[in-house]
């Protein structure tokens, strides 16, 4: 994973917590943008 950018590992590390926690029906893209310290409308960017 150490190929992609800052933003892209934040967003992938984030929901890989979310799901985790939460799993996958449970597990919001705000959800994950939150967790991942960008707006939700970046989040489809990356």
């Amino acid at each position: 994973m150490n190929n992609f950018p800052p933003k892209h590992l934040a967003v992938i590390e984030a929901a890989i917590f979310a799901f985790q926690e939460k799993g996958f029906k449970g597990t919001s893209m705000a959800s994950i943008a939150k967790e991942a310290g960008i707006d939700e409308k970046d989040l489809l960017k990356h």
